[in-house]
């Protein structure tokens, strides 16, 4: 029996954020907060036209994409960590365009445990019921190491981040997309609506190796009017 077998909690409540005003949106995440049957998991980032919240995978469409080509070029067999995985979509995306182990974590049990029926034919594909902090990872190192519609619900982004270097290999990468955050002149995170969420500030990473590799304010990504509209942020390991 694993952890996954035997441990209960509540299902996080998420509101996504789109184009910086908040809605009541949970599909832009993980799905927490809704429930989605098996074989709409297995299509996701893709869902029906008629969905209420097609738009907001749409976006998700276009940074998971762009994410997979990364994964691509970065060799055949990296090994991936993706903290906040949810109902497991994007972790299973990621296992497979690797050879490598991908291990997807998170503290909803609900969510894990659809992850894990849905997805328990990829050999490649684990998930744990843990967070970047806790002890299960151990000593265990990953090539990437992937934020996706996480962030906001860390009350400091710093420590994570600083968490997750130590789980990089030399050459390592931290992914994080499909989060807002703040790049502007104000350097304190906000305060959402929702206690358990805030916009973090592109400063808290001013001591790490960071790039924005994608902008939705750059002019050229300003000519797709149905653009992606957060910030795909790729960080270094200190060594490399």
């Amino acid at each position: 029996m694993t952890d996954l077998d035997n441990i209960e909690t509540d299902p996080l409540s998420i509101n996504a954020i789109i184009n910086g005003s908040f809605v009541n949106s949970n599909a832009m995440h993980n799905g927490k907060g809704q429930l989605y049957s098996d074989e709409e998991v297995t299509q996701l980032p893709s869902i029906r036209h008629d969905h209420p919240h097609y738009l907001e995978w749409k976006f998700r469409e276009h940074s998971t994409k762009r994410l997979l080509k990364l994964v691509q070029h970065a060799g055949t067999s990296p090994n991936i960590l993706q903290v906040g995985c949810g109902i497991g979509w994007l972790a299973a995306k990621l296992a497979s365009v690797t050879q490598g182990q991908v291990v997807g974590i998170d503290t909803n049990m609900r969510e894990l445990m659809q992850a894990k029926r849905v997805f328990r034919g990829l050999r490649n594909l684990d998930f744990s019921a843990s967070d970047i902090s806790d002890g299960p990872l151990k000593d265990k190192q990953f090539d990437l190491i992937v934020f996706a519609a996480y962030i906001q619900f860390l009350p400091s982004l710093k420590a994570a981040i600083k968490n997750a270097i130590g789980h990089l290999t030399l050459m390592g990468q931290i992914h994080i997309l499909d989060s807002p955050m703040n790049i502007g002149e104000n350097i304190w995170s906000k305060q959402t609506n929702d206690n358990d969420q805030q916009v973090h500030h592109i400063s808290e990473l001013e001591c790490f190796q960071y790039k924005i590799i994608y902008d939705p304010d750059a002019w050229n990504n300003k000519l797709f009017t149905k653009r992606d509209p957060y910030c795909h942020i790729v960080i270094k390991n200190y060594y490399h």
